[in-house]
């Protein structure tokens, strides 16, 4: 059973090429290409740790009903999380955040900032709830959504379900199709959301201001149709690669922001012939 994992669908649209190296390396190299090893940026490990925090701290008003995990509790998963990804992945730093110092900071200043300006009369239901959907008989779509309950009334009306993703980063992304994959997922494990929305904590250089969090609210008729567009995509064009071994199943995008040595693993190699057009 092939997986496609829900937080990797936004990447889909932008570079299929890229999506596949990264998301589907096992099978690529399998077919005999052979691509480069890219650690990934400091964002990921930080995001991940930012998102262990928060999820912790939904933990503490679920089992409680009143009040958050401690923040010294959250903030020390939040930083052991970090400290687990840097040693299994390795990373690339950025001026952003250039060290481990300014990682675990960057980590306590997105979740006091979320802590501080998150609406506490939301009543949360699934917190990093694992979702699994059957595709059909060779592969599934699995995802973790961050937060599923009811509002209390601060941004919708009282009772109204809600699905809110985190997100965080230098720059606000653009999740649709995670966000739909997510709505579609909990429609046939649990119960379907009437809202849904993105809540963005950027990530801030060590003598920034931490800005508080972006709320933005996302159009569920659109997300969901963005979502199965790149499931059905992803599907057809991994099954046509694994058939026939042709990079060219998957479009490359060359006019991509991420077209490089620095981000994408098939960058100057025969699985991505198009990407010699460019300078290294």
């Amino acid at each position: 059973m092939r997986v496609i994992r829900c937080s990797s669908l936004p990447t889909w649209p932008d570079c299929e090429r890229r999506f596949a190296v990264t998301k589907f390396r096992y099978e690529v190299e399998a077919a005999g290409f052979k691509v480069t090893n890219r650690p990934p940026s400091i964002g990921a490990p930080v995001g991940s740790g930012a998102h262990a925090a928060v999820a912790r701290s939904w933990e503490g008003l679920l089992l409680t009903g009143d009040a958050w995990a401690p923040l010294d509790e959250a903030e020390a998963v939040g930083i052991a999380t970090l400290h687990e990804r840097l040693e299994e992945d390795g990373v690339t730093w950025d001026d952003t955040t250039p060290n481990l110092s300014d990682g675990e900071l960057a980590i306590r200043k997105i979740v006091r900032s979320y802590r501080q300006h998150a609406r506490p009369d939301r009543q949360p239901e699934l917190v990093e709830k694992e979702m699994r959907v059957i595709i059909n008989d060779d592969w599934e779509l699995v995802g973790h959504c961050d937060f599923a309950g009811r509002d209390g009334g601060a941004f919708y009306d009282r009772g109204t379900r809600v699905l809110d993703d985190l997100k965080t980063g230098v720059q606000i992304p653009s999740p649709g199709e995670q966000l739909g994959a997510y709505d579609l997922g909990l429609e046939a494990t649990a119960e379907a959301p009437q809202k849904v929305s993105m809540t963005y904590c950027r990530r801030t250089r060590r003598t920034a201001e931490q800005p508080p969090p972006l709320v933005v609210p996302f159009d569920r008729g659109v997300i969901r149709r963005q979502a199965r567009r790149a499931i059905n995509e992803v599907v057809s064009s991994m099954d046509s690669f694994l058939e026939s071994g042709d990079p060219f199943a998957f479009r490359a995008n060359p006019q991509s922001k991420l077209c490089g040595a620095k981000y994408c693993p098939a960058f100057h190699t025969k699985f991505c012939l198009e990407s010699w057009a460019k300078p290294e």
